[in-house]
């Protein structure tokens, strides 16, 4: 499916690569360094952006970036700039003492640690090359963004933060002093000290902030899934213009496959929202997946949901996860009734569980959901909840 550009992701894509020239011009005359040296230093700048701007892209692609376009692109960048005014203070540090550890912990707060990795390369470099680090100095700089990355990934365990905060202190405390014996061959009991004091100022903001990060970063996913699920939400709105009758189907897919996800132990909020939009293509025309796909990427829709668009009745691709899988079988039974009572009463309920029965179980001999990770199991589950639980299939005309 061809991928489009989306104004939001090319805006924060734009803050992001100012945010870099910035960085660099800041370094440049905080360290005074002569305008042709500037040049060179931007024309570094300018090809680490590119490249950068094509990493994120391509991350993006492969689902590393996978929740919400628009939220984490503004998170990459909230990340990148806070960093650049930490590693832009480090001109005022001295030797051995740059708070770049700091800076790349702080962005792999915000981000995953493949993205902040390169850019804290990138902040290391030009601040050694700005301040004329020795190679010792940078050498330390490069072991400090690796190990803070490294260190990032277990943050959010909480059996692990005991350890994590000693590491990070022994990390803080001790390799500036390593590296200045090993470049001066002498003892700095100040450098020792200013790196203990460092280290334990860094374990206490990591304590009282990272984790709090998390929680933003977790419930502005979740304010995005409330937004997109409100009637007033302008896609909803467009789709109850178009049809009333697909609005109520949309509605009840959404609710069923809730449900669904409860019973299964699949993700609830991704089912309710990947059913609602299950067939917004529907406005556009007859290509209901490529259509879906289209407007939810345009309007910076999580990538769970845009997935299982992209999913839709196999006709892209087969279900590739169990909520696909959930919102599949749900909108084919539930056409499948609206069609039926449409065109006669059923004489007892004893026909819609056959019906239930039947379809379901085409579905899983059809071998659509064998990709999914959906297990027999949990499959069954769903069906005998579906069959036990005849209110939740009812539809406005069935209580009228």
């Amino acid at each position: 499916m061809k991928d489009q550009i989306v104004f939001k992701r090319f805006f924060y894509l734009c803050l992001i690569v100012l945010t870099l020239f910035g960085y660099t011009a800041a370094i440049s005359l905080f360290c005074g360094v002569w305008l042709d040296e500037m040049i060179v230093y931007l024309v570094f700048t300018a090809m680490f952006g590119v490249l950068f701007v094509f990493y994120l892209e391509h991350k993006r692609n492969l689902g590393v970036i996978e929740h919400d376009r628009e939220t984490d692109y503004a998170w990459v960048w909230t990340g990148l700039f806070l960093s650049s005014l930490i590693m832009t203070a480090g001109v005022l540090f001295p030797e051995f003492l740059k708070p770049v550890l700091a800076a790349a912990v702080l962005m792999c707060a915000f981000s995953k640690t493949e993205i902040a990795l390169p850019v804290h390369v990138f902040y290391s470099v030009l601040l050694c090359l700005g301040m004329r680090s020795t190679v010792y100095e940078f050498l330390l700089y490069g072991i400090f963004c690796v190990f803070g990355c490294i260190l990032a990934e277990a943050v959010g365990e909480r059996r692990f933060a005991p350890w994590y905060h000693l590491i990070l202190f022994c990390i803080c405390a001790l390799l500036p002093h390593i590296f200045y014996y090993m470049a001066n061959q002498q003892i700095s009991y100040l450098t020792l000290l200013c790196g203990a004091v460092e280290g334990a100022a860094l374990v206490f903001l990591v304590f009282l902030f990272q984790k709090s990060i998390i929680a933003w970063r977790e419930h502005a996913l979740q304010r995005k899934y409330k937004k997109i699920m409100d009637e007033s939400y302008f896609l909803a709105g467009e789709l109850r213009e178009f049809s009333v009758a697909e609005y109520a189907h949309a509605k009840k897919v959404a609710e069923v496959a809730s449900y669904c996800a409860k019973i299964a132990g699949a993700n609830e909020k991704i089912c309710a929202a990947a059913g609602f939009y299950y067939r917004i293509g529907i406005i556009e025309g007859d290509a209901i997946a490529k259509n879906g796909i289209r407007l939810l990427r345009k309007s910076c829709f999580p990538e769970d949901v845009i997935r299982i668009i992209e999913e839709y009745n196999g006709e892209i691709k087969m279900p590739s996860t169990s909520e696909s899988a959930i919102v599949h079988m749900v909108d084919g039974l539930l056409k499948k009734l609206e069609v039926l009572k449409s065109r006669t009463t059923m004489s007892s309920d004893w026909n819609q569980d056959m019906v239930i029965y039947q379809t379901l179980n085409e579905y899983s001999a059809s071998g659509i959901y064998d990709s999914s990770g959906l297990s027999m199991n949990r499959f069954l589950q769903i069906r005998e909840c579906l069959v036990k639980s005849d209110h939740l299939l009812q539809t406005e005309r069935d209580t009228q």
